[in-house]
């Protein structure tokens, strides 16, 4: 089952450049299994540039599950890992199909705390790796570019009602961050141990899990709904 878990994140030293999360405080925790959070529809329509990051933790590799996933199959916005594997993916993909992608081999570890940053707009696409630009092209679209912003998921992919081999995301998620603006690779390395307030200037979307719940922190106000099983909070120390 899917649930909000309070943990302490830590992370074994062998992941190379990897380091915790901030404070001690809940997570979202999914089970792979029905468990994600749904956000409203249409909240990043118009953005033609925009910077998405959050800490994530794979506990599986399967079935190109989503960090996360906005707009609809064949035309949305997606951070995964592929397939069975843990190479780290971001897409765009504009209508008719059309598919913009950075993929990075072999990049994720399973039950590993990492910081990911999908970054899009005037400069190119950017994919950043606990606060290492690991991927870039020259595509300069953003969300605006997708033109559908109809199924924002945090941990489900869009692509799941019609492939069977789709799955869940199973493992955990925290300060989950989307701005308007493009940021810099010196903004993303020092954001990421940061704690908002959410007032940001150029913060759009603020999802902190530190209330139990998956409400929006910024002035934006998208709350996101819980959909699958949900325990009440408990204690866990991760790592």
């Amino acid at each position: 089952d899917g649930f909000l878990t309070r943990g302490a994140k830590t992370l074994p030293i062998a992941a190379p450049l990897a380091e915790e999360p901030p404070g001690t405080e809940p997570v979202l925790a999914l089970d792979g299994d029905g468990s994600y959070v749904e956000l409203p529809p249409n909240i990043f329509d118009g953005l033609t540039e925009a910077t998405v990051e959050g800490w994530v933790k794979w506990d599986r590799f399967e079935g190109d599950s989503r960090f996360f996933d906005f707009g609809a199959m064949w035309q949305a916005m997606t951070v995964s890992q592929v397939e069975s594997t843990g190479d780290l993916r971001f897409e765009i993909w504009e209508p008719e199909r059309k598919q913009h992608e950075l993929r990075v081999a072999n990049q994720l570890r399973r039950k590993e705390w990492t910081h990911v940053a999908a970054v899009s707009g005037p400069d190119g696409a950017k994919l950043y790796f606990n606060g290492n630009l690991v991927a870039s092209n020259s595509f300069t679209g953003s969300f605006a570019s997708v033109k559908n912003g109809q199924q924002n998921y945090l941990g489900r992919n869009n692509w799941k009602p019609e492939m069977a081999w789709i799955r869940d995301f199973q493992g955990q998620m925290d300060e989950v961050r989307v701005w308007k603006i493009v940021g810099t690779a010196a903004e993303i390395r020092a954001n990421r141990f940061a704690k908002l307030t959410g007032r940001e200037p150029g913060l759009v979307g603020y999802w902190n899990f530190d209330d139990g719940t998956a409400n929006d922190a910024s002035a934006g106000r998208h709350h996101g709904a819980l959909q699958g099983t949900f325990h009440d909070l408990e204690l866990l120390v991760l790592g």
